[in-house]
C-alpha cells in the first residue's frame, strides 16, 4: 500500500518536514500520484520508518548526554553561590560606574572654568597703558612753519 508523506508523517507522530528531510538525506524514491503527492511504496516507507527510529535514538542520546552535563556541573548550591557572586559584580561595577560619572563630571566643569577664564583674558586684555611708540589719534604732529624771510 502507498503512504504519501503525510501520512507517514502522522502514523509516526512527526511533522511532514522531518519525513522529507529523512527522504532527502537517505535519497529514498517516491512515485507522484494524480494528488501531486509524492507516494511511497512499502519497502521506502520501511526506510523512512528506520531512519526516523536512528534519528529520535540519536536525539534522545544528545537529549541525555546534554542533560547530564548541565545537572552534574552546577548543582543547586553552586547556581546560587553563583547568582550571588554575579550579583555582587554587578554591584561593584555599578559603584565603579557611579564614581567615573562623577569623576567626568567635575573634569568637565573644570574643562568649562578654564576655557571661561580664556575668554575672560581674551575679552578684557591686561591693563597695561599702550606703548608711546605709536601715537594717539587726536594728537597731530605738523611741523611749525618757517618764518618768511631770512635764509
Amino acid at each position: 500500500m502507498n503512504k504519501t508523506m503525510r501520512q507517514i508523517a502522522a502514523d509516526r507522530g512527526v511533522s511532514k518536514m522531518t519525513v522529507y528531510r529523512i527522504v532527502t538525506r537517505e535519497h529514498i524514491k517516491g512515485r507522484y500520484g494524480n494528488d501531486r503527492a509524492l507516494h511511497f511504496d512499502d519497502t521506502a516507507e520501511q526506510a523512512i520508518i528506520a531512519a526516523l527510529g536512528r534519528d529520535k535514538t540519536k536525539n534522545n542520546r544528545n537529549r541525555d548526554h546534554n542533560s547530564d552535563i548541565s545537572s552534574d556541573t552546577v548543582p543547586d548550591t553552586s547556581k546560587t553561590n553563583l547568582v550571588l557572586a554575579l550579583n555582587n559584580r554587578i554591584e561593584s561595577q555599578q559603584q565603579q560606574i557611579e564614581h567615573l560619572t562623577r569623576l567626568l563630571d567635575q573634569s568637565q566643569q573644570l574643562q568649562l572654568m578654564a576655557e571661561n577664564k580664556l575668554k575672560t583674558a581674551r575679552d578684557f586684555p591686561n591693563d597695561e597703558p599702550e606703548s608711546d611708540s605709536e601715537p594717539a589719534d587726536d594728537q597731530k604732529h605738523e611741523r611749525a612753519p618757517e618764518a618768511p624771510g631770512k635764509h
